[in-house]
C-alpha cells in the first residue's frame, strides 16, 4: 500500500535544527565571552558541539525521506542527478562565499599566499579537507566550516546505500540493510582507531593550533566513521514515512508525552557527558559512566540514537511539534547554515572592532554575546537572500 504523502516540513525538525544551531554558537561564545555563567550553564556549553551530531542526524531524516517514499511507494529510486543538483545548491555557493571571502581577508592581513593555504583552500572546495590534518579546518577564522566538507561525503554516501536499498523489499529487510551500513562501518572505524589512535604529527613538525587538533581529531572524526550518526537519521526516516500522517485527535496525544520523556532522557545523557568529561562525579559514583563504541565520537550509539527517536516522536506529535516550529525556530532553521558559516568570522571580527565589549564584567561579556548574535543573524539573512534562495528556488525549478 503507498503510505500518505508526507508534508513539506517534518514537524519538530525546525525547532531541533535551530536548538542544534544555537548550542553551536553560544558553545563558541562562551568559549570567548560568558565567562560569568552559572558553573553548569558553562560546563554544559563547552559541550555544546555535541550540537554538530544533532545537525548529521537531521540531516540524514531529512535527505532519506524521499528515498523512503519512493521505496515504501514501491516507486523507482529517486533521480540522482536532481538529488544532486539540490544538494550542491544548497551548501556551494553560501559555503563558497564565506570560504572565499575569508581568505582573501586573511591574505590581506598577512601579506602573503603559501602553498599550504592554496592546499587548504583547494581541499575544501572540493570537500575533501575532512580527509587530513592538515586540510581539517577549512580557515583559522571559521572552524566550525570542518563539517561541511562531511556533511558532502553524507551526501555522496547516501546514494550509494540507496542503490542496495531499492535491490532489497519488505518491512524488516531495509532496516536490516542500512543496521548492516552501520556495523560495518564501526567495525572499520574501531580496526582504524585501534591501529591509528592519532596522526603521526612530530613536535617539532610545522603545524598550526588547528592542524595540531586535527591531527589529535583523526582518525575518530573521519567522515566514514561519522556517517554512522547520519544512518540514525536514515532509520528515523525510515520510521516517519512508516508511520505516515500524524495520528490522534484533540491538541495533544500519546506522542507529546513520548518526545516529553525522549527529550528528558536526552538531556540525561547530555549531562552525563557534561559530567564525565569535567570528572564533576567522585571516583565512587563514576558506575554511570560508559565511553563511545567503536571510538566513534558524540556518545555514539547512544546520543545520535535519542536524537532520532526525539526526530520521530516529535513527527507525530501534536502539541510539542507546533511548539518546538514556532516562528523563531522556522526562522533561526531557514538562517542556520548562514548562522554556522558565519558567527565565528562576527565573533572575531566583533572583538576588534570594538574591543571595550570584551572585559570582566558580566554586563559587558552580554553586550558583546547580544551584538554577536545579532550580527550572525544579519549575516546569515543576508547570505540566505542574495546567495543561498536563488541557488535554491533555481534547483527546485529544474528538478
Amino acid at each position: 500500500m503507498t503510505p500518505p504523502p508526507a508534508p513539506p516540513r517534518t514537524p519538530g525538525a525546525d525547532g531541533v535544527r535551530a536548538f542544534a544551531c544555537l548550542l553551536v554558537l553560544f558553545h563558541h561564545l562562551s568559549m570567548e565571552s560568558l565567562t560569568h555563567l552559572p558553573n553548569a550553564a558553562r560546563l554544559a556549553l563547552q559541550n555544546g558541539l555535541i550540537g554538530v551530531a544533532v545537525f548529521f542526524v537531521l540531516s540524514g531524516m531529512l535527505l532519506s525521506l524521499p528515498f523512503w517514499r519512493a521505496y515504501l511507494g514501491a516507486g523507482p529510486m529517486p533521480d540522482i542527478r536532481a538529488y544532486a543538483r539540490k544538494r550542491l545548491a544548497r551548501i556551494v555557493p553560501g559555503y563558497y562565499a564565506c570560504l572565499l571571502t575569508l581568505a582573501v581577508v586573511q591574505w590581506a592581513e598577512r601579506g602573503n599566499i603559501t602553498g599550504a593555504d592554496l592546499t587548504r583552500l583547494v581541499s575544501s572546495l572540493t570537500f575533501t579537507n575532512s580527509f587530513h590534518w592538515r586540510t581539517y579546518f577549512p580557515t583559522e577564522l571559521s572552524p566550525p566550516t570542518w563539517s561541511i566538507g562531511v556533511e558532502a561525503v553524507f551526501y555522496a554516501l547516501l546514494p550509494v546505500w540507496a542503490v542496495g536499498l531499492f535491490r532489497t523489499r519488505g518491512r524488516v529487510l531495509p532496516v536490516v540493510y542500512t543496521l548492516a551500513w552501520m556495523g560495518g562501518i564501526a567495525f572499520g572505524q574501531w580496526v582504524l582507531v585501534s591501529r591509528w589512535p592519532e596522526c603521526a604529527i612530530a613536535a617539532d613538525e610545522p603545524a598550526d593550533r588547528l592542524q595540531r587538533i586535527a591531527a589529535w581529531w583523526l582518525p575518530r572524526h573521519n567522515p566514514i566513521g561519522l556517517f554512522t550518526h547520519f544512518l540514525f537519521g536514515v532509520l528515523a526516516g525510515y520510521a516517519i514515512v512508516r508511520g505516515g500522517a500524524r495520528a490522534g485527535a484533540g491538541r495533544v496525544n500519546w506522542y507529546d508525552g513520548l518526545a516529553l520523556l525522549l527529550l528528558a532522557v536526552t538531556a540525561a545523557d547530555f549531562a552525563l557527558a557534561v559530567v564525565e568529561q569535567h570528572e564533576v562525579l567522585p571516583p565512587a559514583a563514576r558506575v554511570l559512566e560508559y565511553r563511545t563504541v567503536a571510538f566513534i565520537p558524540d556518545r555514539w550509539p547512544v546520543f545520535p540514537a535519542l536524537v532520532a527517536a526525539v526526530l520521530v516522536a516529535l513527527s507525530r506529535s501534536r502539541l510539542l511539534g507546533a511548539l518546538a516550529d514556532c516562528r523563531f525556530a522556522a526562522v533561526t532553521a531557514t538562517l542556520s547554515f548562514g548562522i554556522y558559516l558565519w558567527h565565528m568570522p562576527v565573533i572575531a571580527f566583533t572583538r576588534r572592532a570594538w574591543p571595550g565589549l570584551t572585559g570582566g564584567d558580566p554586563g559587558r561579556e552580554w553586550a558583546f554575546a547580544i551584538v554577536v548574535v545579532a550580527l550572525s543573524y544579519l549575516a546569515a539573512a543576508a547570505s540566505y537572500r542574495l546567495i543561498e534562495r536563488p541557488f535554491l528556488r533555481s534547483a527546485h525549478r529544474r528538478a
